[in-house]
């Protein structure tokens, strides 16, 4: 039961620090003209790009 306990709020960080936060379109694109982003994919509704560094103790957006 105690491992039970102890597991649950490490999910709950882990899950936390995955959590990929939606951002304004033109946000995005000022990340993408100062050179913020390492990589850009384009689907068909979406688009996802992750930082060269972490922002905001976030690795992605």
């Amino acid at each position: 039961m105690l491992a039970v306990f102890g597991v649950v709020p490490l999910r709950d960080l882990w899950v936390q620090s995955q959590t990929i936060e939606a951002i304004p379109y033109n946000k995005f694109e000022t990340y993408l003209d100062d050179g913020a982003l390492a990589e850009v994919v384009i689907g068909s509704g979406t688009i996802r790009g992750t930082f060269r560094e972490p922002q905001d103790g976030k690795p992605d957006s």
